[in-house]
């Protein structure tokens, strides 16, 4: 008999009795049922619905039920005194009953797989026990995991059954494919299978067939001790969540429960390992429950317990920026050293959804070489990842995932994959309950040590991560994958706009704030807030978990989110205008009478923007601005607020400003038909549809748009493809947080606009579009500054639409088909461009994405938006979804936001693009002063970086304290260059440090700069000491 029907006969056994215990389908209803939790409600008139299922938790209650009966025999093996357990997910607000008594209630996450649900103690041939679930209406994930129950005494026989299998499986493996099978192994294969009475095991007669059993595993000694040099590590640990489904209340609640647990575990098995992540869990039991964190501290001393925390949480790394990313290692490193004394070497990030092609530069500067993920794959469980600079981590992409739990199959299949892929001798297999935590179990561990005796089988080690690392590193024969792993769950780059934007503005305001602070401490002497700033950090670093940033939690989530953020956004304000009153102080604003404004460039190039000051921020208001060299600048009244376009703003540098009564020139034209112009680009708003539909740039003499070079007759109508916006329809699915359903129509906005010029200059030109959408209002104002090659689409969205379990979802996206031949889709991804194939799907960017072909691009900016596409020479960005599970109402109400339009002649690198979406994310900071001398002349760039392929991402000051400052350079267009970098202050060393600040070495300067090489997409950081 082959291995293949072998496997047959003894699978379809532990089917036969795996049906008896099938737990697949509930009769089930959703609305109010009075008393639905009595055991002899009529409840056959509900459909009958089979697991997994999912349901709208706005949609009402919902209810399950089911009667379980077993037989006295199943498959000739007794079930009376069997003990019944069932082992079940519902992530939602839920209770169950046995028999109309409650034996479970969580108000968030029910689970009873660590903590099993016992329905029967003792089981009686012939008894019924009926079970009921009420999940509760209101935010939550509806849904029901259930497979099976749980019969002891059938338990025990499948369990010695799929034991058998795996032992059959392995050495068929050891004989028939490893390196050293041979004939006398087959041939004891052979005998073993032979030996088996298979007669017996169809007719039930169990002595008879273990009985055989026992001969063949005698037969199969010849490969024991070969078996035994494979190993199964096996990785307890806990996956928590934080704050998905629940508050941080609740948060720190799991965590101290399973921190509490694996200690205790500890106690009572020496031999168990435990490996958790996230700096936040140790911090919150730090603060929360000091005792439970001195436990741990004292089994990592012991090596029990691995700490795989090197990013505070498991973030989104697709929507954190570059700075993000660093901050994540900068403020993790530190604190697990200084907490256990540990440097882990592993970054963890299970249920990321998306891996970007930079992370692998920074991880191994920090000495992070391994990487542990389940989602977004290549197919490769084992491979090399390398980064965009050619900076490599061993990465383990787990087909298995990363909730398991400890049985026979768990220790072969790893092996026997890794093995035949790549010649390991080694297995990876997470176990422990995880999502809202659990983690290993007793039953676990006990089924362990089992396996881990019973001969012909992998050893089954209890073991931290590393060690699997370790061992399999050496493996010569490994692939290289090159760049980003990504997509899953793309509809999280929209949902919950509130936390998109709550995220860039806290990361724009805290850039800002550490650039000028630090420039507060050199040039005024004065205290760089660096507590302030740690704390305001690690803060918005929590918020990066991916379940929160992705917007796929409850609604109250996103409450506590905005709690914590919005005084991080208070305290980078405060920062940032005391620094800048500090800085103003200094600057040698000139002599005679009269209000001076002191307009600082808090990025490190040299930038035109424009400026807003309050109205009677002179008094009157002026007829123009007298810049420092003399130059009269046009100023505007909108509204409460005056406006003016600072030129040339020098690199962290600033320029003054006074008011005048000189004439000031103004190139903007805006005409009564809704056409802007001013010298760099001239563009119409379509009357009925409020898109752009001619377009020129008149410095380049290109046509933009893709009708305006038809004319007469054939000429084609068109309401506009810039700036089209577009209701798609999703039809209902589940997830709907997380995915885009299928399309069941598209709706081009195209008529109902109500358009009209609101202002016309001197300083800014605006066109505005207001039209009702459904039960939604969206009012669009595009923006022409003089001089400045950007339209502005400052955007309000009064959103009021709803998806839901029988409706179709709208969807809004804004589309933009610029006149470009065979152009290539760039999207920016944390310190870099990326470019990706058009092929329409939704991809994540950052603050820009861009079009461009040989000799002309396209770039659209935005300040806190992510979901793009990209299809030919069309762009895409989606601006709000109706998603409905788990909050079930996300995304109501008023939302501002912005994009902007900047074409360019050339590539987006030969443009800057990535400096252009900077400036529209950090704007210019304006302080209203008198006329003072001081040493800071206007004009004088502070800290300049050439050439414009290195950007500089950060200033701050080092963690090592006052005294030191670090610059960050970022080689952004993927080529080799020499960058110079030149300082306005005195400097006595230069080192160049890792991303966490440690030391890598010294480098030669001279005074006032220094000159470096950096490689393609180099990640550089210099710490300068002060003289």
């Amino acid at each position: 008999m082959t291995w293949e029907e072998l496997e047959q006969r003894l699978r379809a056994k532990r089917a036969a009795l795996r049906a008896a215990e099938s737990a697949l389908e509930w009769r089930f209803y959703q609305g109010n049922v009075p008393d639905g939790s009595r055991p002899d409600l009529d409840d056959r008139d509900w459909p009958v619905v089979r697991m997994s299922y999912t349901w709208s938790g706005a949609a009402g209650d919902a209810w399950f039920r089911r009667t379980f009966r077993f037989p006295e025999l199943v498959e000739g093996i007794p079930t009376a005194g069997a003990r019944v357990e069932l082992p079940l997910i519902v992530p939602i607000h839920s209770a169950i009953y046995v028999d109309g008594i409650e034996r479970a209630a969580e108000p968030s996450w029910l689970d009873t797989r660590a903590v099993p649900l016992v329905i029967c103690e003792h089981y009686r041939p012939g008894q019924s026990i009926q079970v009921t679930l009420h999940a509760y209406q209101g935010d939550g994930f509806g849904l029901f995991l259930i497979d099976h129950a749980e019969v002891s005494t059938l338990e025990e026989a499948i369990f010695q059954l799929e034991v058998l299998r795996n032992q059959l499986a392995f050495t068929h493996y050891l004989a028939y494919e490893s390196p050293k099978g041979d004939v006398a192994w087959r041939s004891a294969w052979e005998e073993a299978a032979q030996k088996l009475d298979l007669s017996a095991l169809q007719g039930n007669r169990w002595d008879a067939w273990w009985a055989s059993v026992e001969v063949a595993r005698e037969a199969l000694e010849p490969l024991a001790y070969e078996a035994k040099t494979y190993v199964a590590h096996l990785v307890a640990h806990s996956h928590i969540d934080m704050n998905w489904l629940w508050t941080w209340q609740e948060t720190v609640d799991v965590i101290r429960r399973d921190f509490t647990v694996a200690d205790a575990l500890m106690e009572r098995y020496p031999d168990f390992h435990f490996s958790q992540s996230q700096a936040s869990t140790y911090k919150a039991m730090e603060d929360y429950h000091p005792d439970v964190l001195e436990r741990v501290k004292r089994r990592v001393a012991q090596g029990n317990w691995e700490v795989t925390a090197t990013t505070w949480v498991e973030g989104d790394l697709n929507m954190e920026c570059g700075e993000s990313l660093v901050r994540h290692l900068l403020l993790t490193r530190p604190y697990i050293e200084r907490i256990f004394g540990v440097r882990p070497k592993i970054c963890w990030e299970p249920d990321t959804f998306g891996h970007v092609a930079t992370l692998p530069q920074l991880l191994r500067q920090v000495g992070v070489e391994y990487y542990y993920f389940c989602r977004a794959g290549q197919g490769q469980p084992l491979f090399w990842w390398e980064g965009l600079d050619g900076s490599r981590v061993l990465a383990f992409n787990d087909p298995l995932g990363y909730g398991g739990v400890v049985e026979a199959e768990a220790v072969t299949s790893p092996v026997l994959d890794l093995s035949r892929r790549y010649g390991l001798k080694r297995g990876l297999f997470l176990y422990g309950v995880g999502d809202h935590g659990g983690g290993g179990t007793a039953r676990d561990i006990e089924r362990a040590r089992i396996l881990d005796k019973t001969p012909f089988l992998p050893r089954a080690q209890m073991s931290d991560l590393i060690s699997f690392y370790d061992a399999a590193r050496a493996t010569s024969n490994l692939p290289v994958i090159v760049g980003e792993l990504n997509t899953t769950f793309e509809g999280c780059y929209t949902t919950h706009s509130d936390i998109k934007m709550y995220n860039r503005r806290c990361e724009n305001g805290l850039l800002t704030a550490e650039s000028l602070a630090t420039l507060g401490q050199i040039l005024a002497g004065k205290p760089y807030p660096a507590a302030e700033l740690t704390e305001s950090w690690r803060t918005l670093l929590f918020h990066h978990f991916h379940d929160i940033l992705c917007g796929c939690a409850i609604g109250s989530t996103y409450k506590e989110a905005a709690s914590r953020l919005e005084p991080v956004l208070q305290a980078v304000s405060v920062i940032t205008a005391t620094a800048t009153k500090e800085l103003v102080e200094q600057v040698d604003t000139g002599i005679g009478e009269g209000v001076r404004c002191v307009v600082w460039n808090p990025l490190a190039w040299s930038r035109t923007d424009v400026v807003k000051l309050p109205k009677d921020a002179f008094g009157e208001v002026p007829l123009s601005l007298l810049d420092d060299a003399g130059n009269a600048l046009p100023v505007q009244v909108v509204g409460d607020e005056l406006l003016f376009i600072a030129a040339d703003v020098p690199s962290l540098g600033c320029r003054v400003y006074r008011p005048s009564d000189k004439p000031a020139s103004s190139d903007l034209v805006a005409e009564e038909d809704a056409r802007l112009k001013n010298a760099l680009l001239s563009f119409h708003v379509h009357p009925a549809s409020g898109a752009i539909d001619e377009m020129s740039d008149l410095a380049e003499r290109r046509t933009i748009d893709t009708m305006s070079t038809w004319h007469g007759v054939e000429r084609k109508q068109n309401a506009g493809m810039i700036n089209r916006l577009q209701l798609l329809w999703e039809e209902p699915h589940p997830m709907s947080a997380w995915n885009i359903g299928d399309i069941t129509r598209i709706e081009n906005l195209i008529r109902g606009a109500e358009v009209r010029v609101t202002e016309r200059g001197p300083v800014r030109a605006t066109v505005e579009v207001t039209r009702r959408v459904l039960h939604s209002t969206i009012t669009q104002r595009y923006h022409l500054y003089t001089g400045m090659r950007r339209v502005d689409i400052e955007t309000e969205l009064d959103w009021h639409e709803r998806g839901g379990k029988d409706v179709d979802a709208p969807m809004l996206c804004a589309l933009f088909k610029p006149q470009l031949r065979h152009p290539k889709a760039t999207f920016e991804i944390p310190f870099a461009g990326l470019e990706r194939t058009a092929g329409g799907d939704e991809v994540p960017a950052l603050r820009w994405a861009d079009l461009s072909d040989d000799d002309y691009g396209f770039s659209l900016l935005n300040n806190g938006k992510y979901g793009h596409s990209a299809q030919g020479t069309t762009l895409g960005l989606t601006l709000v979804r109706s998603a409905y599970e788990p909050d079930n109402l996300p995304d109501q109400g008023l939302q501002s936001f912005a994009y902007a339009l900047y074409p360019h002649a050339g590539d987006w690198c030969a443009a800057n693009t990535e400096r252009r979406a900077a400036e529209f994310n950090q704007p210019l900071v304006a302080a209203l002063t008198t006329a003072h001398p001081g040493p800071i002349k206007p004009g004088q760039a502070m800290l300049t970086c050439e050439p414009a392929n290195v950007m500089v991402t950060a200033i701050k000051q080092a963690e090592s304290g006052r005294g030191a400052i670090i610059v960050r350079l970022v080689e952004m267009h993927g080529k080799e260059t020499l960058a110079k970098l030149r300082w306005a202050w005195p400097v006595q060393r230069v080192e160049e440090v890792n991303v966490a600040e440690e030391r890598r070495g010294e480098l030669p300067f001279e005074k006032g700069g220094c000159e470096l090489r950096l490689g393609k997409h180099k990640v550089v950081t210099l710490k300068l000491t002060l003289a």
